[in-house]
């Protein structure tokens, strides 16, 4: 497969993943990637090409990893549920990391 369509299509299933419950965030997101892209369409320099594709893996691996989508409970608040894929990555509070585990 083209490294470009690959990319762009890593974008579209890490969205569609963070935004399943949110479907005016899910267009608006694949409305921005879609303009990237279009905005590329004429790059030919190697190097610029080679960048712009690790930008939009790093991209898809961020959204993939860190964006969580909270939904509005019935108390009026927002609540975030963690998905596995979100613990995977290292990042932590003072005392816990995301997914609950003490620091060592």
């Amino acid at each position: 497969m083209n490294p470009v369509t690959s990319v762009y299509r890593e974008l579209i299933r890490s969205c569609r993943k963070a935004f399943k419950e949110d479907h005016a965030m899910f267009t608006s997101s694949i409305t921005e990637i879609r303009n990237k892209f279009e905005v590329s369409r004429m790059e030919v320099d190697p190097s610029e090409v080679a960048e712009r594709l690790r930008e939009g893996r790093e991209a898809a691996s961020f959204i993939a990893s860190f964006v969580v989508q909270g939904t509005l409970n019935d108390k009026g608040n927002y609540a975030v549920t963690f998905e596995e894929h979100h613990c995977e990555k290292a990042f932590t509070y003072e005392s816990e990391d995301e997914c609950g585990q003490a620091k060592k």
